[in-house]
């Protein structure tokens, strides 16, 4: 039985040869490169767009020398005869997965964000709203004063109607106000 060495230097990890075996390792291995391209783009990009400063935070430094080394040491146990260095590429995974925790951060960071923006705006608007209440408190206690004047005059010379009287014709107002909107 003819055995498949899954990468030609390493001999610990036989498997029985299978062509689809092969097309496996070789898919996983141009969507590896596909995805390293990616991100080597978005280094590029953001150098192009934030500059060499956004390069002085030392996480946005790192995240791209991992990119750059994760793509060339890709290409580089692919097709480069190595010898048995091919075992040192499982040492590249651990590189992905900070990446990988990059994003997972960004993302996080992202909604934090977001979310102490909204929750200013919530807070700038309950502050309208007290003050508004404020307002309309301050307005209906002048209101009410205006209201104890007018009574006081009208106790004064006598014509001071009923509170049954008061109470038909604000209803009577009241209903009418209501068809009209």
């Amino acid at each position: 039985m003819e055995e498949y060495n899954t990468t030609e230097q390493r001999d610990t990890c036989l498997l029985p040869y299978s062509p689809d075996l092969r097309r496996g390792e070789l898919f996983l291995f141009y969507f590896s490169v596909f995805l390293l391209i990616i991100f080597v783009s978005e280094v590029f990009i953001s150098f192009y767009t934030f500059g060499w400063r956004h390069y002085k935070n030392p996480l946005y430094l790192s995240d791209s020398i991992i990119v750059f080394a994760s793509f060339i040491m890709e290409l580089y146990f692919h097709y480069g005869n190595i010898g048995r260095a091919g075992r040192a590429a499982a040492a590249i995974v651990v590189l992905r997965l900070w990446k990988i925790v990059r994003a997972i951060h960004a993302v996080a960071h992202s909604i934090t964000v977001k979310n102490r923006l909204l929750i200013e705006k919530i807070q700038e608007a309950q502050k309208m709203i007290e003050e508004d209440k404020l307002n309309t408190e301050k307005m209906l206690e002048k209101q009410e004063i205006k209201v104890e004047y007018l009574v006081n005059i009208l106790k004064a010379i006598g014509k001071l109607p009923s509170l049954e009287q008061i109470d038909k014709y604000v209803d009577k107002i009241w209903q009418q106000r209501k068809q009209t909107v």
